[in-house]
């Protein structure tokens, strides 16, 4: 593939048990940093990148190729704004080709996933990067992806029923033919959806103007150290995922768009009230503070430790001593008086 919006790949091979591939070196940095250290982009700078990024997808999906993990994490920014959309290691090919190893399994980013992809797999088309490409944009203008917090599992399920926040509660900026542009690439229905990403790419043309070079952080190197152990609860998890288990139970194998709740316009054009009552309370609540009679029933616990059980008692014991004491005092002084 060539093309000026697509990482070029000049040679592959292996190296005894070692296998490689070349590509071209793009300075700069990913959407998904840039989002990160600078915040929501604006719609002219979303639409310049987006737009660029369609015009290589759409030369990808000409040649029989759809890219099936598209995200702001595998689209790369130059300093001086152009954009390259990279990592194409999960392409598959649109006549299916027997020979793909991950044919019919689910491969992707969970944040990400269209519907079709979640449930039939084997059969998706190139309006699946469409809606991947609508939620890489939401998440471009939002700063946030459509269905931050949960599991993979949650996530998918959110996908295929529920609708995203309304993008003016992030951004009150942005007009509604932008929000409607969004909207129609992240139709539940993959026939309602933009059908080509030609056609995205020419309705993001109004909007796109010539960002100027690209500001990046420049972190300092450190020596490395091992990554935490994953939490399953970051709002923008970009690990690519081949093939979910947890996600077998959120579907049968079928697309029913009967059953996606979507009618026509995308439900998120509704407004923020509307939007609102699909939502779910993703945060962690705090721990309940122990009454004294649950703490006596935690220190005659047999799985409390000692050391544990003394810290409790002194807990308990410490305030009421320092009570008693201070009425003492003040008995003793009136009869001194």
């Amino acid at each position: 593939l060539d093309h000026p919006n697509l990482v070029r790949a000049y040679d592959a091979g292996h190296d005894g048990n070692v296998y490689y591939l070349v590509v071209e070196y793009v300075p700069g940095t990913d959407l998904r940093r840039l989002v990160r250290s600078q915040g929501p982009l604006s719609v002219q700078q979303a639409a310049n990148i987006i737009m660029q990024a369609a015009r290589g997808i759409d030369y990808a999906h000409q040649r029989g190729l759809i890219h099936r993990d598209v995200k702001p994490g595998n689209i790369l920014v130059r300093p001086d704004g152009v954009a390259k959309v990279s990592d194409l290691g999960l392409a598959g090919f649109v006549d299916k080709a027997e020979n793909d190893p991950r044919a019919g399994k689910i491969v992707g980013t969970a944040d990400y996933l269209s519907p079709e992809q979640i449930l039939s797999p084997a059969e998706i088309t190139p309006t699946s990067d469409i809606y991947s490409l609508g939620c890489t944009l939401y998440y471009a203008v939002c700063g946030k992806v459509p269905f931050p917090g949960g599991t993979p599992a949650s996530k998918a399920k959110r996908h295929l029923e529920e609708t995203p926040w309304h993008p003016r509660r992030f951004a009150p900026e942005i007009s509604e033919e932008f929000v409607e542009l969004i909207a129609d690439m992240m139709e539940k229905k993959p026939d309602d959806r933009i059908q080509s990403a030609a056609e995205v790419a020419q309705r993001l043309e109004p909007w796109a103007s010539d960002i100027g070079p690209i500001r990046t952080q420049h972190l300092s190197k450190s020596p490395w150290t091992p990554p935490p152990l994953p939490t399953g609860g970051e709002d923008d998890a970009q690990e690519t995922n081949p093939g979910f288990a947890e996600f077998e139970d959120v579907g049968s194998g079928h697309f029913d768009p009967s059953s996606q709740g979507s009618d026509g316009t995308f439900p998120l054009l509704s407004g923020l009230q509307e939007t609102s009552r699909v939502r779910t309370n993703h945060g962690r609540r705090k721990p309940p503070i122990l009454l004294l009679s649950e703490a006596k029933t935690l220190i005659e616990s047999p799985t409390i430790t000692k050391s544990a059980a003394v810290v409790i008692a002194l807990a308990i014991a410490v305030p009421a001593a320092l009570l008693l004491g201070a009425i003492m005092g003040f008995l003793v002084g009136s009869v001194m008086n």
